[in-house]
């Protein structure tokens, strides 16, 4: 079993470099016919199975963590869906990326995969399609608005549930390996709690919860957080989307930092606020981010503020880590 995992890695690395990311594929799709061979599977107790999945998942994990030029990951989600993740998501990768960042957005979102659409893309391969082992990432990108990189986000009749530990880690590990391609990469994770979601807030390097004034969804963002933290260990910022003013945006902020603080003693950061805006439809019927189809509206305005408050704490959090290092 471990030369397998040793071979698997080594000759990854040669493919890489001699051939490229078409014969990484390649290679990959070889590997994956190899494992579903039913001779093999026969061959393979129910325990000398669940060891390989182990090592296999820990040569993934060391191989992430290991990696120190692995980009920024951001992560976008609400305690349900429509609170308006994607529009935050693709508007702060713009807003990145305007300021001379190299940003991949992705579409995780497996109740609604809107990336592609809002930006004005086709949906061909997918995050989907990643997860599967079918592609590698590199192949399923597209070159959107803003110079901003696009996983389109297909999910398909399955549930994400049925993709095992080790695929999920995969796509961790898939999204750490665009630092040649990015600085930043956001993630689109929708409404609402699932492993994958799970999964993609511990790899984070910062979880951005997205809320709004109505009670129902105050309530459902506190319960989010509650059911994903890690007990501080991925900063979590909160953004309060539709909200009139500041007041009723620090009104929100308040009270779900409150519980935090003293149920599941977290503490939260407040990113700040994005108002109601006619703007924001106008930009999804034309299929043009809001930051370009209308740069000057209040909405753009405080999602560019939103950006600059991410990199702030971003920033704070490496002095903090170095510091402690």
């Amino acid at each position: 079993m471990k030369s397998i995992i040793e071979l698997d890695s080594e000759t990854t690395c040669e493919v890489k470099q001699a051939m490229g990311i078409l014969s990484l594929r390649i290679y990959a799709s070889s590997m994956i016919d190899h494992w579903r061979d039913e001779s093999q599977v026969r061959r393979m107790s129910s325990d000398e199975a669940a060891k390989l999945r182990t090592l296999m998942l820990r040569s993934l994990q060391q191989k992430a963590a290991g990696d120190d030029s692995a980009p920024r990951l951001i992560m976008v989600c609400g305690g349900r869906s429509g609170v308006g993740t994607t529009t935050l998501a693709i508007n702060l990768s713009v807003a990145m990326a305007l300021n001379g960042a190299r940003v991949v957005v992705v579409d995780a979102d497996k109740n609604r995969q809107d990336v592609a659409l809002l930006c004005g893309l086709a949906e061909h391969d997918a995050t989907i399609d990643v997860l599967a082992a079918g592609r590698d990432i590199y192949e399923v990108m597209q070159l959107g608005p803003a110079g901003i990189q696009v996983v389109p986000g297909f999910w398909g009749p399955k549930s994400v549930a049925d993709f095992s530990e080790v695929r999920q880690q995969r796509l961790m590990n898939q999204l750490r390996s665009l630092h040649r391609h990015a600085d930043t990469v956001v993630i689109d994770a929708g409404g609402g709690a699932s492993e994958i979601v799970r999964r993609f807030w511990d790899t984070a390097d910062q979880v951005v919860v997205t809320s709004t004034p109505n009670s129902v969804v105050v309530m459902e963002t506190y319960a989010l957080i509650k059911s994903m933290s890690n007990k501080g260990v991925t900063p979590i910022g909160l953004v309060v989307n539709q909200a009139n003013n500041r007041d009723q945006a620090d009104d929100v902020f308040h009270r779900v930092d409150k519980s935090c603080k003293r149920f599941l003693q977290l503490e939260l950061k407040s990113l700040g606020f994005v108002s109601p805006d006619g703007g924001v439809e106008v930009a999804k019927d034309a299929a043009i981010p809001l930051l370009i189809r209308l740069p000057q509206s209040e909405a753009s305005l405080q999602m560019l503020e939103l950006a600059s408050q991410l990199c702030a704490v971003y920033e704070l959090g490496k002095m903090r880590r170095s510091k402690a290092a």
